[in-house]
C-alpha cells in the first residue's frame, strides 16, 4: 500500500473512507492470534478496514444487495475459470485475446507514468496489454476475482493496488487519475449513473 509519513501517522494517499471520503492511515493492530495486522483508519472516524493479502477490504457488505450482490457471488464462483473462457470467447471472435483487448485499450492512450485505475478490474487481463511504465489500481466487488488478478500480476511480473470495493461508492479521492476506466460488468451494476459519476470524480479534470 503506497503511503507517506506525515508526522508519527502513515497517510494513505489515494484511498478514502467509501461515501464520505474521508481520508485514512495506515496502522497496526493485535490480531486474533496475537500478531500485528495492517488496517486502514478513518482519520477523524476512526473507523478501521482489514487489509487481507496486501489488499484493503474498502466495502460495507452489509450494504451490497440486489444485482450486485448477485453477481459479486457469481463472479467468485467463476473466478478460475474466467480467463480462459474469455481466451476461447476472443478466439471464436476472431483476432484472439490481444487483438480482442486492444480494440479498446488503445483508446485510452495510456502513456508511461501516468496513473491509472480499472473499476472491475476482474482477473487483471487489461493491464497485460498496456504500457507497463504507468502506475495502476485496480478494484472490484468480488474477492475471489481480486485473489485471481494478484496471482495473474505476479506471473507476468506486473504491479498494481487492488483494493475491494464498490463502484458506486468508489474509496478513492477526488481528481486523483490520468486514466479511469471500466469494460463490460456495468450492466449488472445497481446504480450505472452514481457508477460513472464516481469515476468521472476520480479523474483528473480535463
Amino acid at each position: 500500500i503506497s503511503a507517506c509519513l506525515v508526522g508519527s501517522e502513515m497517510c494513505i494517499r489515494d484511498r478514502c473512507r467509501p461515501g464520505t471520503h474521508e481520508p485514512l492511515r495506515l496502522a497496526s493492530v493485535p490480531g486474533s492470534d496475537g500478531s500485528a495486522q495492517e488496517v486502514l483508519v478513518g482519520v477523524h472516524s476512526g473507523e478501521r478496514f482489514p487489509v487481507r493479502d496486501g489488499i484493503p477490504l474498502l466495502l460495507d457488505e452489509s450494504k451490497v444487495s440486489g444485482f450486485n450482490q448477485r453477481y459479486q457471488g457469481f463472479y467468485n464462483r467463476i473466478a478460475g475459470l474466467y480467463d480462459a473462457s474469455i481466451k476461447l470467447f476472443a478466439y471464436l471472435a476472431g483476432g484472439g485475446e490481444e487483438h480482442f483487448r486492444g480494440e479498446y485499450l488503445r483508446e485510452l492512450e495510456v502513456q508511461d507514468g501516468d496513473r491509472v485505475v480499472e473499476v472491475s478490474i476482474g482477473t487483471g487481463a487489461n493491464l497485460h496489454y498496456l504500457p507497463v511504465k504507468a502506475t495502476y489500481f485496480g478494484l472490484d466487488l468480488s474477492w475471489g476475482m481480486l485473489k485471481r488478478c494478484q496471482r495473474n500480476l505476479k506471473r507476468w511480473q506486473l504491479e498494481a493496488e487492488l483494493i475491494l470495493g464498490n463502484a458506486e461508492e468508489l474509496p478513492l479521492r477526488d481528481e486523483s487519475f490520468d486514466t479511469v476506466f471500466h469494460v463490460g460488468g456495468i450492466n449488472a451494476f445497481n446504480d450505472r449513473a452514481k457508477a460513472i459519476c464516481e469515476m468521472t470524480r476520480v479523474a483528473r479534470a480535463g
